[in-house]
């Protein structure tokens, strides 16, 4: 299939974004953001999704699109089966894996229980 020379663009790794994202983002914007970037098993070459808890920077490693469930953006709605239900600037996300300060991969509930946020805490 040819293709348009003219349009195509180069991305380079200096050019990289701020792996940080905001909840008031939607939801299907920041799940994007986090698949973008998973190249398991390797490290993603450009950025990593980071978002502010509680005075650390946490990296996301595994969400989805959740259901809706009220809220404030960046306020937890709901945690269940280790899983986080976060709402968003439009719609809820599910936070399922988190890697913590010390680089340990978990559920997000237990890594943001181990930083004392439970339902109704609001994520930065």
């Amino acid at each position: 299939v040819p293709q348009d020379l003219r349009s195509r663009r180069v991305y380079r790794a200096r050019d990289a974004r701020d792996g940080a994202f905001s909840f008031a983002w939607p939801a299907v914007r920041i799940w994007n953001h986090v698949r973008a970037a998973d190249y398991r098993p390797f490290r993603c070459p450009t950025y990593t999704p980071t978002c502010a808890v509680g005075g650390q920077t946490l990296t996301v490693v595994e969400v989805e699109p959740g259901e809706a469930r009220g809220g404030r953006a960046g306020q937890i709605v709901a945690m269940e089966g280790g899983r986080v239900h976060v709402a968003t600037g439009e719609g809820s996300l599910v936070l399922r894996k988190l890697r913590d300060g010390e680089g340990r991969v978990a559920d997000a509930a237990e890594v943001l229980a181990r930083l004392g946020l439970g339902v109704g805490s609001v994520l930065a």
